[in-house]
């Protein structure tokens, strides 16, 4: 089933994609996506906000669509595909993964499918996208890069007035206060580092969750 496509960064992804999706083909990757041809399919790959930032909502987009007649043109979208995407943190060795994720097309924008996700770390990230497009079989790896699509950015370099942590880092911080009281030392004082961080933990996401859409 398709679903609504409600913020107009969809609408900017399908944009690059398919418009850019034909430069990429001629010139490289000169966009912040990765062009691919597999088989009679070119798959368009990349986040659905980039750039991307770590702790903020995101997709992992891809984009389908025939050969064209030349290099210089790419042909009509696809809509006939049941695909999934694996995300990896890491490249393709990595065993730190999502599973399996159901891509669905996005409304209004053939050929565009999406999978919801939040990254929660900076980073590099991997998606192997699987399943089956216009009949033909898909196993492909496609790994973010400087010449691919965006890895995940460190939110603090475009945060004002203040650079607040991520509710990852937050949960870091948790982890080494909880080691250090677990080794012995000023319990107390830990414990109420713990708690301040746990608090914040949880004011971070609430305000995350409150952050209305663009």
């Amino acid at each position: 089933m398709k679903r609504s496509a409600t913020r107009a960064r969809r609408g900017a992804l399908a944009f690059a994609l398919t418009i850019g999706g034909s430069l990429l083909l001629q010139a490289g990757p000169a966009l912040a996506h990765e062009s691919r041809v597999v088989g009679d399919v070119v798959m368009v790959v990349g986040w659905s906000s980039e750039p991307t930032y770590a702790g903020f909502q995101n997709a992992a987009g891809v984009h389908l669509s025939e050969v064209g007649a030349s290099e210089e043109e790419e042909g009509p979208p696809i809509s006939d595909a049941d695909i999934q995407v694996e995300i990896l943190f890491g490249d393709e060795s990595s065993t730190t993964t999502t599973g399996p994720l159901p891509m669905e097309e996005a409304f209004s924008e053939p050929g565009l499918f999406e999978a919801d996700i939040i990254p929660s770390r900076p980073g590099t990230y991997t998606y192997h996208v699987t399943g089956t497009v216009a009949g033909q079989e898909i196993d492909e790896f496609f790994t973010s890069s400087e010449d691919t699509f965006s890895n995940v950015n460190i939110p603090a370099d475009i945060q004002f007035p203040e650079q607040d942590p991520t509710a990852g880092e937050l949960a870091q911080a948790i982890d080494r206060l909880s080691s250090r009281a677990d080794e012995g030392g000023d319990s107390t004082a830990l414990w109420i580092a713990i708690g301040s961080g746990v608090l914040a933990l949880v004011a971070l996401i609430a305000a995350l969750r409150k952050r209305p859409a663009a």
